[in-house]
């Protein structure tokens, strides 16, 4: 197996090898300190970290006998299991986790490979880190956990399997946002459900004192705020600015929804006369945009009914 390293390098990797001679001390190394299994580019790929990415079971098999290390990183921090979870290739990734493969170990990013797994949406690979033990709570470098991500993506089956592993789901990112505002913020009604299932709290608030609630109505997200308003979310709480959820919905935003959401939230309960600290309702908001003729028509109603 020694004697023909060289050339499964090359094919690989193409990276350099060694001149003929090296057949011969090749033949009488051990796995611990075979140097041709461990060789690496300039970026720091070695062999075992290519087969990985391009999901070559064959090779990480056989590199793996040969003596490659199965933890090296290259420049940007990553190591074969890394690449292999990152490129959806599961059985590769069991293959390195048999082998010990640092399941926790992190890039320059503060990324996992169950991170790398979950961003792809691949479940199998997902499953099969957090039975080899990978920390669901881990944060990268942006404060970001693992659930937050599947959340963002709308990935409500890897979201369950992280929440049965014990991922946290009311951790917050570095502003004060946690898993649901992710979802919620992106329209992922199915995620949203999920999350509240299992207890995360619908009212949570981020540094500004935002609820997901206020977000939904900004975005437009009516699926998902109708799922908040079922569960019991908080229509007339306020931020640091005194604004409320309806406050939100006119407001100048991305949304093109802003009258659906009017209207559920004044069929929840929004209080039309509510104040922000600049002593301005909803109506007087709503009445800066031309695009909010049907909402200011909903809200006159409103008041006038008061």
């Amino acid at each position: 197996m020694k004697k023909h390293i060289n050339s499964k390098i090359y094919r690989i990797g193409h990276v350099a090898i060694l001149p003929l001679i090296s057949v011969l001390f090749l033949s009488s190394c051990g796995k611990s300190d075979n140097p041709e299994a461990n060789k690496s580019d300039w970026k720091g790929n070695t062999v075992l970290m290519k087969a990985a990415k391009n999901g070559n079971i064959d090779w990480i098999t056989e590199l793996l006998n040969d003596g490659a290390r199965v933890d090296t990183k290259n420049q940007d921090g990553e190591t074969a299991l890394m690449l292999a979870a990152e490129n959806g290739h599961t059985e590769c990734v069991k293959i390195l986790l048999k082998n010990w493969a640092d399941v926790n170990a992190k890039d320059e990013d503060g990324k996992t490979a169950l991170m790398f797994a979950a961003s792809n949406g691949d479940a199998a690979s997902v499953k099969a880190l957090i039975e080899a033990g990978a920390d669901v709570n881990m944060k990268n470098n942006g404060g970001w956990t693992v659930l937050m991500k599947a959340a963002e993506n709308g990935d409500a089956g890897i979201v369950k399997e992280l929440l049965k592993a014990g991922a946290d789901m009311n951790e917050k990112r570095n502003g004060g946002q946690t898993a649901l505002w992710w979802s919620a913020m992106n329209g992922h009604a199915e995620c949203v459900k999920v999350l509240l299932a299992y207890g995360t709290d619908v009212n949570v608030k981020d540094e500004n004192e935002e609820t997901v609630l206020m977000t939904t109505a900004f975005y437009g997200q009516i699926e998902c705020m109708k799922v908040l308003l079922k569960s019991g979310a908080d229509v007339n709480m306020k931020e640091n600015k005194g604004r409320t959820a309806l406050m939100y919905a006119v407001i100048p935003s991305p949304s093109h929804k802003r009258a659906e959401c009017v209207r559920a939230l004044l069929i929840a309960g929004a209080d039309v006369t509510a104040k922000d600290k600049d002593g301005k309702t909803a109506l007087m908001l709503a009445a800066n945009s031309e695009e909010n003729a049907e909402c200011v028509k909903m809200l006159q109603e409103a008041e006038a009914m008061k």
